[in-house]
């Protein structure tokens, strides 16, 4: 939970999460996915670390939060003008 930067979210008050599952490549994200849904979990998404209202990190069911802080690579193709960018790259 270091990464929450609106230290509101962040106080003993704070609902927890389950768990939290950080994914090195796409099949931890489906993983998590379907075990989530197969419990009856809700899923918070932390991406690039840009959510200061706290919906990443709050909810008042129990939740799991994925964080996907390690999928940043970005792809370019010149050729095609187009560019893949995974959800957890961010600016600088």
């Amino acid at each position: 939970m270091a990464y929450i930067k609106n230290g509101r979210f962040s106080t003993a008050e704070t609902p927890k999460p389950l768990a939290i599952v950080t994914a090195n490549d796409e099949s931890h994200v489906q993983a998590t996915v379907l075990c989530t849904k197969y419990s009856g979990l809700e899923i918070r998404i932390r991406s690039g670390g840009h959510d200061y209202e706290g919906l990443s990190y709050t909810s008042i069911v129990p939740f799991v939060i994925l964080d996907m802080f390690n999928l940043r690579s970005i792809d370019i193709d010149i050729k095609n003008q187009t560019a893949w960018v995974q959800s957890g790259a961010t600016v600088g």
